[in-house]
């Protein structure tokens, strides 16, 4: 198991200063009544799906080659690690 930190964000348009903290409320309060943050919905989807899609649409800007290379990497790392220091320079 490996645990990769990749930092997405929820950037919804909304009009005013006031309809901006009108949505911050409604997170604040849904979040402490439901079953978390990730599943109070927003414009049709939930934060779960909106973080989601920001990290598939990352993965997917990577290029087909940087894609091969991590993967490379990885295999070295699994199959060939003898307890050494790996660093992986991107």
């Amino acid at each position: 198991m490996i645990r990769a930190d990749i930092e997405t964000e929820i950037a919804p348009i909304v009009g005013s200063e006031e309809q901006a903290s009108d949505l911050i409320s409604y997170i604040d309060e849904r979040s402490d009544k439901d079953d978390g943050m990730m599943e109070i919905n927003i414009f049709g989807k939930s934060i779960e799906q909106l973080v989601e899609e920001g990290i598939n649409a990352k993965i997917a800007n990577l290029s087909g080659e940087s894609q091969a290379k991590l993967q490379n990497s990885m295999k070295k790392i699994v199959n060939d690690s003898n307890g050494g220091m790996i660093c992986i320079i991107i």
